[in-house]
């Protein structure tokens, strides 16, 4: 005797659809995100790296496993670090803006000081984010050649 398949209900099949949808948008966020032409590091509210994109792995010269964890602030020049840290605290305290933070100073694996462009989102208070956002780009070519010009002011 063939037992018929049992019918899925409307409502799960619908759930299945909202789950397969959900899979396909998280692939497609991801790579757009290790593929695009800056760093994006997301960070929690005591600046530990969570997450960093392919640009910020490949401009410090380390394995995601060995900065995944660790502060920012471990990375970032010492006459910095200060600095910083009280522009972390007002990232803090300005929830949902994007803020141009300026320009900091990450040690690379090679132990070459990295100039990096920083724009930061602080989203810890979104319930489907929780993080902070550092968008960051290479600026160290651009400031070798300003220097090399003579422009050392």
């Amino acid at each position: 005797m063939n037992n018929p398949e049992p019918e899925i209900c409307t409502s799960c099949q619908r759930v299945i659809y909202l789950e397969q949808q959900m899979r396909v948008a998280q692939a497609r966020l991801k790579v757009i995100i290790e593929n695009v032409s800056c760093g994006v590091m997301m960070l929690d509210a005591q600046a530990n790296i969570l997450y960093a994109n392919r640009y910020v792995i490949e401009a410090l010269g380390y394995v995601l496993p060995e900065i995944i964890g660790r502060s920012a602030f471990d990375f970032t020049h010492p006459e910095e670090t200060r600095l910083r840290r009280a522009l972390f605290g007002k990232t803090l305290i300005q929830p949902g803006q994007l803020r141009d933070r300026g320009y900091a100073r990450f040690k690379s694996k090679r132990g070459v000081w990295v100039l990096f462009g920083v724009r930061v989102l602080n989203l810890i208070d979104d319930p489907n984010v929780g993080v902070i956002i550092a968008f960051v780009n290479d600026e160290s070519a651009q400031m070798s050649r300003y220097l090399s010009n003579g422009n050392d002011e």
